[in-house]
């Protein structure tokens, strides 16, 4: 603090309120105004004046940065032996865990204590067995549920494009517009008259990367009924007239039926199959010429390389 104690007491006399009045009584105006006290600063000697209010502002100052340390103290004391308890705790657990471990292993290793460990684990075996066996019950019947939930959006999915067909190696033409050319196609070679109202929409979609540089792109066309589209699925045979035109007309697929198809068609090429076949987004096959179609009901997952994986 600055200056003696003398000058503390003065100060300390001045703010007292016996001594206030008597200054009061003696002064000959109340307006009389604070005494100001000079002390010599820390800094270079020289004389710096304060009032009787600055000096108690620092001591409450003080004690109360003495009141905030001392809690800190505590809080850091409080946390510290917390951390104490929770290492001895650890370490109490893990040596009762070791002690356990090995009374075990010595139980196990002598014959008569391996008999018990045995008889006692029994009970425990026999329950975790009956647990294990509930719970692949319940994932059979689980997978059967996705696979027929599965089924069910595949078919929706398929119902969806019902109405569209795929047309590849249909020529562009700079005179005609793309549904004009279609219904060209129909009603030249294949002997089906369409009208622009029974078409919903068409368009030519983007060549694949393993399609031919020059091959045209193939088109689009969905119909406004199911009937126009079994009306030219039945006569698309008569495309073999034009065979060295290369034009195909095929029903649109869903992403996994597809990948199904192409699965399909390599076996035909690899002559594991005679023939294949889709119609109204369903597939059968003929194993042999002679054979029954068969549709296919079991329908193998997708990879990403558009492989089946068998689920079995």
């Amino acid at each position: 603090m600055y200056g003696s104690s003398k000058s503390f007491k003065r100060v300390r006399d001045l703010l007292s309120p016996a001594k206030s009045s008597q200054v009061n009584k003696k002064s000959k105006s109340s307006t009389t105004p604070v005494k100001r006290l000079s002390f010599p600063t820390s800094r270079q000697g020289n004389l710096r004046t304060i009032s009787s209010s600055d000096l108690i502002d620092q001591q409450e100052n003080s004690a109360s940065t003495s009141r905030i340390s001392a809690r800190s103290g505590s809080q850091l004391s409080v946390a510290e032996e917390i951390n104490k308890q929770k290492k001895i705790d650890k370490s109490n657990i893990m040596s009762s865990f070791n002690e356990f471990k090995a009374n075990m292993i010595g139980t196990i290793k002598d014959e008569e204590g391996a008999k018990a460990f045995r008889e006692l684990m029994k009970p425990l075996i026999t329950e975790n067995a009956e647990q294990i066996s509930k719970l692949v019950s319940i994932v059979k019947s689980q997978k059967a549920k996705i696979d027929y939930l599965e089924t069910e959006v595949e078919f929706l999915k398929q119902q969806a494009v019902n109405k569209t067909m795929i047309i590849t190696g249909v020529k562009v033409e700079e005179n005609l517009s793309t549904l004009d050319i279609a219904l060209k196609l129909f009603r030249e070679k294949l002997g089906v008259s369409l009208q622009p109202a029974d078409c919903d929409g068409i368009f030519r979609l983007a060549n694949k990367k393993n399609d031919v540089d020059d091959a045209p792109p193939a088109i689009q066309l969905t119909l406004t009924t199911n009937r126009k589209k079994v009306e030219i699925m039945q006569n698309k045979k008569k495309l073999k007239d034009y065979a060295g035109e290369r034009i195909y007309i095929n029903e649109k697929l869903t992403q996994r039926q597809n990948a199904t198809f192409a699965w399909a068609r390599k076996m035909v090429k690899d002559k594991k199959l005679h023939a294949v076949w889709t119609r109204e987004g369903k597939i059968f096959v003929k194993k042999k010429s002679d054979g029954r179609p068969e549709l296919v009901t079991k329908i193998p997952a997708a990879d990403d390389n558009g492989k089946p994986i068998n689920r079995n």
